[in-house]
């Protein structure tokens, strides 16, 4: 019930109320731990391929330094227009 509580607050701690109103409603339940289960999830979501490869080393990155003013002067430069997420 707890796990409950905490995602409805999220959702409207984000102002994003139908996503709350959808969770309430909601009549899905977690699946059950069977042998069966673990199958149709194992043949839905196989293993990797074993000869895929290696993820490659992320390539290195250099810190960007500002002074307080450049930032303040990039930031006045943002347009004015304030979009709002759906």
């Amino acid at each position: 019930m707890q796990r409950l509580a905490n995602a409805l607050s999220a959702k409207i701690e984000d102002g994003n109320i139908r996503a709350a109103i959808r969770i309430v409603c909601s009549e899905d339940k977690p699946a059950q731990k069977t042998d069966s289960v673990y199958a149709q999830l194992v043949d839905k979501h196989p293993a990797p391929l074993s000869d895929r490869g290696s993820i490659p080393d992320p390539q290195p990155t250099v810190a960007v330094e500002m002074t307080k003013e450049e930032v303040i002067r990039e930031v006045r430069s943002f347009s004015a227009r304030i979009s709002r997420r759906p």
